[in-house]
C-alpha cells in the first residue's frame, strides 16, 4: 500500500475515533443534564457522618465532605437532631465542631447526616404555633404550614429542587417578628405531593400554578399584602408566577434567596466548573433538547426583572456552586423598582443564614421595613 494511502486511512480512522468519542461524551453530559437537574429524586438522604468522640459540647464527624459545610448546620439521625456551629477545624473528611442536642440522644458510632437548613420537623421547633393544611392545586392536594400571626400581611415561601418545606425554618422567625403571617408551601414532585404529569422538574414552567393555589389561599384567608420567598428553584418558580399568573399584580415584594435564574446559564456554570469545553457544553444542551424536550429559553427569567414593579430582595453567596454570582448582578441590572442584594461571604447555595445569620436577619428585616 502506497504511503499517501496509508496516511489517508490512518487520518479518517482517527477522525472517526475522535467523533465517536466526542459523541459519547455528549451523550453522557446530555444525560447528567438529566439526572443532575430533571429527574425527580424522592428518597432519602444517606446518613453517611459518623460521630468518633465526644467531648462535652463538642463532636468529631468523620465523612460527608466536611469542608464544604457552612458555619453553622444541622446534624439529622433518625430519632435525633443537633446544630452544630463554632470554629471547624478539618484534617481529610475529620472535623471537630461544638454542637446542642434539639432533640434525642447522640451516642459515638451513631451516623449521621448534615443537614443546612438547620431546623428540624415543623415550625414548632421554633416555639411558633402554626396549622397543617392543605393546598388545593390542578394536580391535586399539597401540604402547608401555616403561621398566622393575626396580620393581614403574608409572606408565602417556597423552597428549591429535592428539598422541602423545612428549608423555609431558618426565615422563619425574621418573618414573624416582624409581624407577618406565613405559608410554607411544597409543590408537585415533592414530599407526599402529586407528580407532575412530566414526571420532571420543569423549573417554574408547571410549578408556578402550585405557587398561584398558594398565593390564593391566603387571599381567602384576607392577605391583603404579599410577598414571595423563592429559594433556589423556588426563585425561579416566584418568577415564572410573576410572568405567568393572572394574579400577580397582587404580589407587593419578592424575597429571593440562592435564586436560579436561568437553567440553562445555570447549566453553563456547572460545565465551567468541569472545564468542559465550549462545544461539548453546547452539544449536550442540543441532545439534552432532543432527549428531554427542554425549553431553554422558556426557563430563562433573565427578562422578568424588566417587568417587576416590586420592591425585590435577593439573596447569594459568593461560593456559590450552582448559581453564578453574577447571574445576580445581570438581573438585579434589568429592576427598575426598590431593590437590594446582599452578598455573603463563603456563602454557598441556599447556606445563606448558615454563613452569616446576622447578617441575613438584618437584611430580611430591613427589606419588609421598606414594603409599602
Amino acid at each position: 500500500m502506497r504511503p499517501g494511502r496509508r496516511f489517508a486511512i490512518s487520518s479518517i480512522s482517527v477522525l472517526v475515533l475522535l467523533f465517536g468519542l466526542f459523541a459519547a461524551a455528549t451523550l453522557y453530559y446530555s444525560e447528567r443534564i438529566n439526572s443532575g437537574g430533571l429527574e425527580v429524586d424522592r428518597s432519602a438522604e444517606d446518613h453517611d457522618v459518623e460521630v468518633i468522640a465526644i467531648d462535652g459540647d463538642s463532636v468529631t464527624l468523620k465523612g460527608g465532605n466536611p469542608a464544604k459545610q457552612p458555619r453553622v448546620v444541622g446534624l439529622e439521625w433518625p430519632g435525633g437532631y443537633a446544630r452544630a456551629d463554632g470554629l471547624v477545624p478539618v484534617e481529610g473528611d475529620t472535623t471537630r465542631r461544638n454542637f446542642e442536642l434539639v432533640s434525642g440522644d447522640l451516642s459515638v458510632g451513631d451516623m449521621v447526616r448534615y443537614d443546612k437548613h438547620a431546623w428540624c420537623c415543623d415550625p414548632g421547633a421554633l416555639g411558633l404555633e402554626f396549622a397543617n393544611v392543605r393546598l388545593n392545586t390542578e394536580l391535586g392536594e399539597v401540604d402547608g404550614w401555616a403561621v398566622d400571626t393575626g396580620s393581614t400581611s403574608w409572606v408565602v415561601f417556597i423552597h428549591g429542587k429535592d428539598s422541602d418545606r423545612t428549608q423555609g425554618l431558618r426565615l422563619l422567625p425574621t418573618l414573624v417578628e416582624a409581624g407577618w403571617s406565613v405559608l410554607i408551601t411544597t409543590y408537585r414532585n415533592h414530599e407526599a405531593s402529586p407528580a407532575d404529569p412530566s414526571n420532571r422538574h420543569n423549573y417554574g414552567l408547571t410549578e408556578w400554578r402550585d405557587l398561584e393555589a398558594a398565593v390564593q389561599f391566603v387571599q381567602d384567608l384576607g392577605a391583603e399584602r404579599l410577598v414571595l420567598a423563592g429559594w433556589s428553584m423556588g426563585g425561579a418558580t416566584s418568577l415564572a408566577f410573576m410572568r405567568e399568573s393572572d394574579v400577580s399584580d397582587d404580589i407587593d415584594g419578592l424575597i429571593l434567596g440562592s435564586p436560579l435564574f436561568s437553567l440553562e446559564r445555570a447549566v453553563d456554570y456547572g460545565a465551567e466548573q468541569l472545564s468542559l469545553p465550549g462545544l461539548l457544553t453546547s452539544s449536550a444542551k442540543w441532545l439534552a433538547d432532543v432527549r428531554f424536550g427542554i425549553d431553554w429559553d422558556a426557563t430563562d427569567y433573565m427578562n422578568v426583572a424588566a417587568s417587576l414593579d416590586v420592591t425585590v430582595l435577593i439573596m447569594r453567596g459568593d461560593a456559590d456552586e450552582t448559581v453564578a454570582v453574577n447571574d445576580t448582578d445581570l438581573f438585579a441590572a434589568g429592576l427598575s423598582g426598590r431593590n437590594a442584594v446582599i452578598t455573603f461571604g463563603g456563602g454557598r447555595h441556599t447556606a445563606l443564614w448558615n454563613a452569616n445569620p446576622e447578617l441575613f436577619e438584618r437584611s430580611v428585616s430591613e427589606y419588609l421595613e421598606l414594603l409599602p
